[in-house]
């Protein structure tokens, strides 16, 4: 969950520009103050970046038919909602800035604490990053490290990680009013609906139709592998354990590859199928576990543009306990997919991430109608700091 916080703010960083003017006499060393504490710059910057992705967004929205990737294109000479472009992108940042505040001032009214392992995450992974190839995650900045193109944007660590931080406590301060134990916990019936709608379990056995060259089999071979694919799946519906139909699906792996060598191969491999056969003596006994091979699919997690999506897709369109071949250019699937009802171990599992998902707009609106509030009334916005930087550009 950090490392993902952290890469998105990376990816934000990489796909905003911003253009510095030096203000002349002026105190920038701060961005606002709520009583005697001061926000840096820095944090304004980050928000600064969040609003530009909320404007690009909203600038395609307004503006369908119009190219922003011509020449002699400027996105301050048009408006959004009635405001101009930069000013726009300038009155959402220091929401945003402000929502960080009220964040805080909630995360300490409801007595929460950030586990300090949490936090150690987050430094950690800011302190990790400081000193990577920013080329890794975009070519156009290779021989920069991620810290240079950090502050080259006015962004300090200190900034980062109270940025980050108080994203973690976000999270923490949503889980205590909506989730398990909290003051208005989501009703079973609605994290069932998201449950079952955006998450799917499921087994898989993948039959590869790649040689090692990466090229499609013959059409002999294809035929014979369907066909196996189709004998698995039946298999699985007529009850066998996913375990032991995936081991026939490797016994046959091994007897085809066997019927292709020769003979002093083939002693070889009867050799080392001997000593699998007394491994699998000596688990014998054991006891299989019931849920061996289960995936779970988040489909937030996926877009169209993903190479997996039509697999994806398809697993969320299939019946319960119906396992079925499902055929690509790539590669065969064997999928079972499973009631996740079943597993109410799972659901204690992504219970955050669901309460997320359901709720984590209309919690925002509250955070953000206490951040209005603050900058109406606690909150001092250092306008010479905030006008140093001007939004020049979307990727």
């Amino acid at each position: 969950m950090v490392i993902k916080m952290l890469k998105k703010t990376i990816a934000v960083i990489l796909c905003a520009g911003l253009a510095l003017f030096a203000a002349a006499c002026a105190d920038t060393s701060y961005s606002m103050k709520i009583g005697d504490r001061k926000i840096a710059p820095g944090v304004f910057i980050l928000c600064q970046m969040d609003a530009i992705i909320e404007a690009n967004a909203l600038f395609i929205e307004t503006y369908p038919g119009v190219d922003p990737t011509v020449k002699g294109f400027k996105y301050e000479d048009y408006e959004l909602e009635g405001v101009k472009f930069t000013d726009w992108v300038n009155d959402r940042a220091l929401e945003i800035t402000a929502e960080l505040l009220a964040i805080e001032k909630m995360f300490g009214e409801r007595g929460l604490t950030l586990p300090p392992e949490e936090e150690s995450a987050i430094t950690g992974g800011i302190e990790q990053s400081w000193d990577e190839d920013a080329g890794q995650t975009d070519a156009n900045y290779a021989g920069k490290t991620l810290g240079e193109l950090f502050k080259s944007r006015g962004i300090g660590k200190e900034s980062l990680k109270f940025y980050e931080i108080t994203r973690a406590k976000s999270n923490m301060v949503l889980q205590s009013v909506y989730g398990e134990g909290g003051t208005n916990p989501v009703p079973d019936a609605e994290w069932q609906a998201v449950w079952t709608r955006d998450y799917a379990r499921c087994r898989i056995i993948y039959v590869d139709i790649l040689d090692e060259f990466e090229n499609a089999v013959s059409e002999e071979e294809l035929e014979e592998l369907a066909a196996k694919g189709e004998e698995l799946a039946a298999m699985l519906e007529a009850g066998e354990s996913f375990k032991s139909v995936e081991d026939a699906y490797y016994d046959y792996l091994a007897e085809k590859a066997a019927s292709e060598e020769d003979e002093d191969e083939d002693d070889e491999d009867e050799d080392e199928d001997d000593t699998y056969e007394e491994d699998e003596d000596e688990d014998e006994d054991e006891e299989e576990d019931e849920h061996y091979g289960e995936y779970i699919l988040d489909i937030g997690q996926f877009s169209e543009e993903d190479e997996l999506w039509d697999v994806v897709e398809h697993i969320f369109s299939m019946g319960i306990n119906k396992p079925e071949l499902y055929k690509t250019e790539n590669m065969y699937y064997v999928i079972e997919r499973l009631d996740i009802l079943e597993r109410s171990d799972l659901y204690e599992r992504y219970r955050e991430s669901i309460v997320y998902t359901l709720k984590n707009d209309e919690f925002m609106e509250t955070v953000n109608a206490e951040a209005k509030e603050m900058l109406a009334s606690s909150i001092e916005v250092n306008q010479a700091a905030v006008k140093r930087y001007n939004p020049k550009k979307l990727a």
